[in-house]
């Protein structure tokens, strides 16, 4: 499996970014589509996230399985949702705090 990206409208950056993961055990696949809206940030906030969720599934893969993916899949889907966002949020601050952007951090 595998995926390619339509570059879209010739000078602007494509944003989007996808994965495919296989489970190393029980031949599990989750795959990933990202849309990066934005106009400064959206790559990153695609590229990260996707990095997130290879990441995540592989940790949990070691650790159980993925016997939650399994038993409550809409559940452990929507924390990874939550997650991601959260590691995309992290690498904003990152960016604005390595531009010396003055700015207020929200919990």
């Amino acid at each position: 499996m595998g995926g390619v990206t339509d570059p879209g409208v010739a000078g602007k950056e494509n944003q989007d970014d996808f994965f495919v993961w296989k489970s190393s055990k029980e031949g599990t696949f989750v795959l990933g589509v990202l849309d990066g809206h934005g106009r400064e940030l959206g790559r990153l906030a695609s590229t990260v996230a996707s990095k997130f969720y290879v990441e995540a599934l592989t940790m949990h893969d070691k650790k159980d399985g993925l016997a939650e993916l399994r038993s409550t899949p809409e559940k452990f889907i929507t924390q990874l949702f939550v997650d991601a966002h959260l590691a995309v949020r992290k690498e904003f601050t990152k960016y604005y705090e390595d531009q010396k952007w003055d700015f207020v951090k929200l919990n």
